[in-house]
């Protein structure tokens, strides 16, 4: 699971069997694709510089706003088994991340949006959720533009009651923009 705590509220999204769903704020099933990407980022996250252990101390630590993290995010196999936690602090000059053995990586700055995004880009933003296509055999657009499909073709015509006619050949680029 993925929780991300920013600015008092919390985004969670959980895998179950294979598929990603968010469940907090809301529940809503989960964009597979961003959040393979997202994971991927964190797996691939380069620091600009590392502050050894034995370089961090108080003044530090409030100089990277890491006494109180502007953000957490967590990453956890389940309930019990937590993999890793990033506490995030953000300056004007970069995003700063507890790390391994107390030490705290320096991050660039442009990544926020993509390290913290909002939690609409955690859901999957299909329009047609659950919607098998093979089930849809006609698409009104207006009164005067259809699509219909026939024998696993589909068709345009002129009007929301008219079928293909025999000779009519199939076209090709009619479901292409769907």
């Amino acid at each position: 699971s993925i929780s991300i705590k920013y600015n008092g509220e919390t985004i969670t999204v959980v895998r179950e069997n294979k598929d990603w769903k968010v469940t907090e704020p809301t529940t809503w099933p989960g964009d597979s694709n961003f959040i393979s990407d997202y994971l991927s980022r964190y797996q691939g996250l380069l620091a600009q510089k590392i502050y050894e252990k034995s370089e961090v101390n108080d003044i530090l630590i409030e100089k990277f706003n890491l006494k109180n993290p502007i953000a957490t995010v967590t990453f956890s196999a389940n309930a019990k088994n937590i993999l890793q936690t990033f506490k995030l602090g953000i300056t004007k000059e970069g995003i700063y991340a507890f790390i391994k053995d107390g030490a705290i990586a320096k991050i660039n700055l442009e990544l926020w949006p993509e390290l913290v995004p909002k939690d609409k880009l955690f859901k999957n933003r299909s329009v047609m959720l659950n919607v098998s296509l093979d089930n849809i055999s006609r698409i009104s657009l207006s009164n005067s533009l259809s699509f219909v499909k026939k024998d696993n073709n589909w068709y345009k015509v002129s009007s929301s009651t008219q079928q293909p006619s025999v000779s009519e050949t199939p076209n090709p680029d009619a479901f292409t923009f769907f």
